[in-house]
């Protein structure tokens, strides 16, 4: 690594542009380091740095766990990268209790059926 930055704060500013974000590093002498990058972007970043750093130890989803009726689950998260075509990438972690772990389930959403996910979650009950 080298003479790569070694961060060891870091926050977030937010400017005038809603679409943008500055990640601010600090390393120990004090010395700052700021990327900017576009807020839509994050959920992929995450993702990615996610999958760098997590156990590698995948255990698989029992399907019949998710499928069965009354099984308990919590949403704990989920993110949403919109893309420029309007097709996104939709990740929700969830607490599965009969497992007693966490579960992350991506999905790649074409545009029409963002549009139509959307549609419906706007819909009052």
């Amino acid at each position: 690594m080298g003479d790569d930055f070694m961060a060891v704060a870091f926050g977030i500013q937010r400017g005038a542009d809603p679409a943008l974000m500055r990640l601010r590093f600090v390393d120990p002498s004090g010395a700052e380091l700021g990327v900017i990058v576009r807020t839509d972007s994050l959920p992929l970043i995450l993702r990615e740095v996610q999958s760098q750093t997590l156990s590698a130890d995948v255990v698989p989803i029992n399907r019949g766990t998710l499928a069965a009726s009354g099984v308990r689950s919590a949403l704990r998260g989920h993110t949403v990268a919109v893309q420029p075509d309007g097709s996104a990438e939709v990740t929700l972690m969830f607490w599965l209790e009969p497992e007693g772990r966490m579960v992350t389930l991506p999905w790649s959403l074409s545009p029409a059926e963002r549009r139509y996910l959307a549609d419906d979650l706007g819909r009052e009950a």
